[in-house]
């Protein structure tokens, strides 16, 4: 059993340095240009997430505030956006890089590690199916990189990202049906309340759905 850890870890580790070198290579020049250029292309929605990261930060760090009341924006009323729990992964990830550096570095490191961490999430997801490390990978490399997301990329949509949540519910859920729990249901439930937090559009066209082919898969 020993062997067989030390083995699986060896594999991720392998497959994690993979992806994290095929991101590089494919978001060139980014992981190179922290601290000087922003992730996406010109003029993108980039300027406004950098901002969400800088204020999430300001609100919670800085000002010991409530973040969904957004007192810099419509002087003096302020705004209250009240969907913020439901949006605010992106941000509470990159918080710890916001309170040590610039937004823009936050912002850059995360846009970076969102590609490795959602290629690590599907192989987990696809290796739990199919038991075979290369398919595994591959199906990794899909999830990293699929057209949709990385149209985002280009315009900056750090919601659309950081969805390697997004794999991990569905692999606990399925793990759950397996082997039915109170831990594991615990687990598949935190799971996908994590995942919840992403943006409401992946509950309406991700989750929702997979929670309902997976009960009409166990159910039938």
């Amino acid at each position: 059993m020993v062997i067989i850890n030390a083995m699986r870890a060896r594999y991720t580790v392998f497959a994690a340095l993979a992806y994290l070198g095929i991101t590089i290579a494919v978001t060139y020049p980014v992981a190179f240009q922290l601290t000087t250029h922003i992730a996406g292309l010109p003029g993108s929605d980039s300027l406004e997430f950098i901002w969400s990261t800088w204020w999430f930060k300001h609100a919670l760090l800085d000002l010991r505030a409530n973040p969904l009341h957004i007192s810099a924006l419509n002087h003096p009323n302020g705004l209250y956006f009240p969907l913020l729990p439901a949006m605010s992964q992106p941000f509470i990830l990159s918080l710890p890089l916001a309170a040590l550096v610039s937004p823009i570095v936050a912002f850059n490191v995360t846009f970076l590690l969102s590609f490795p961490l959602c290629a690590l999430a599907g192989y987990w997801l696809c290796y739990d199916l199919t038991s075979d490390r290369r398919a595994a990978f591959i199906g990794g490399l899909i999830w990293a990189f699929f057209p949709n997301k990385s149209g985002h990329a280009l315009a900056g949509h750090l919601f659309q990202l950081v969805v390697f949540t997004l794999p991990i519910s569905a692999l606990f859920l399925l793990r759950m049906f397996r082997q039915p729990s109170i831990r594991s249901a615990v687990a598949a439930g935190i799971a996908l309340a994590v995942a919840a937090t992403i943006h409401p559009i992946n509950v309406a066209y991700f989750l929702l759905p997979l929670i309902f082919v997976i009960l009409v898969y166990e159910l039938w």
